[in-house]
């Protein structure tokens, strides 16, 4: 049962980290006070984690259903807090729902993008884009690793980033043209 918890627990967390850039967006466009949007944040990332058993991956995805409670929590700061001026109508909420819905399937197609484009590098680059990206090295840190010149890692760190542009923009616009 413990192990049945932890997966779930596991399986929200990568879940809310994905998707937690999203829902920050999108209440922060409906709520104009920054501490308010945090709070709420963190109140949707609460609720979302109690009820993740309520979520059902078969009729939406975790973003979605994320920002539905978020919604919901919006316009519950809304009637707490009427005195401000600035406050959306629901209609216009629901449109902002669309759009950071849309944003959130967009993302997707361009991390798989660039999933695949970084598994088609050169051993060599690869590495350096690692070293540069996720141990967050400077290139004279990796020249060193490397037994190359900063300059050479700055002038391939360059040309690394445009192909890998180069290739996402061309995996997307093929994705998008077979669906």
């Amino acid at each position: 049962m413990a192990g049945d918890q932890r997966q779930q627990d596991g399986q929200f967390a990568r879940l809310w980290v994905k998707s937690q850039p999203i829902v920050t967006a999108f209440v922060r466009t409906l709520v104009t006070n920054l501490a308010d949007a945090d709070d709420l944040v963190q109140n949707i990332a609460a609720e979302a984690m109690v009820d993740f058993d309520k979520f059902d991956p078969t009729v939406g995805t975790f973003t979605g259903w994320a920002i539905g409670i978020a919604r919901y929590r919006v316009l519950n700061h809304y009637r707490t807090t009427r005195r401000d001026r600035h406050v959306f109508s629901e209609k216009t909420i629901d449109r902002l729902i669309e759009a950071h819905q849309r944003i959130d399937t967009q993302a997707d197609a361009f991390r798989e993008a660039l999933e695949h484009c970084l598994d088609r590098l050169p051993a060599r680059q690869r590495a350096m884009i690692d070293l540069r990206y996720i141990d967050e090295l400077g290139r004279e840190q990796i020249a060193s690793q490397l037994k190359t010149t900063g300059a050479a890692v700055a002038m391939a760190l360059v040309r690394i980033r445009r192909a890998l542009a180069s290739c996402i923009q061309m995996r997307v616009a093929s994705e998008r043209s077979r669906g």
